[in-house]
């Protein structure tokens, strides 16, 4: 049987199985995320991982998925522009992000 050595921020190393992970794959960079619930405290743990590592699950047995992001619409890119073109605008969504 496989085993996959992960880490929960509680517990530690912790061993796990393909059935006990899934992985959540971006489409475009093939980064992405697992997830796992500790056998040792419950906990829900989530972790980045790399495009290298999440093809390393996935070929271990791992359930994954992948997601694509949604297409760039016209409207975005005016909303872009806009933003770009007004410096307090601009600014106004920046300092929102970082709250």
């Amino acid at each position: 049987m496989t085993l996959i050595n992960a880490v929960c921020d509680d517990c530690g190393d912790v061993e796990l199985t393909p059935d006990d992970l899934v992985v959540v794959v971006d489409g475009i960079h093939g980064s992405g995320t697992y997830a796992f619930d500790c056998p040792c405290c419950d906990a829900a743990v989530t972790q980045y991982v790399s495009a290298r590592f999440a093809h390393l699950l996935v070929a271990a047995g791992v359930f994954h998925t992948v997601v694509e992001p949604p297409p760039l619409r016209s409207i975005d890119v005016e909303q872009f522009l806009r933003f770009l073109a007004d410096d307090e605008l601009l600014a106004s969504a920046v300092n929102g992000l970082a709250r």
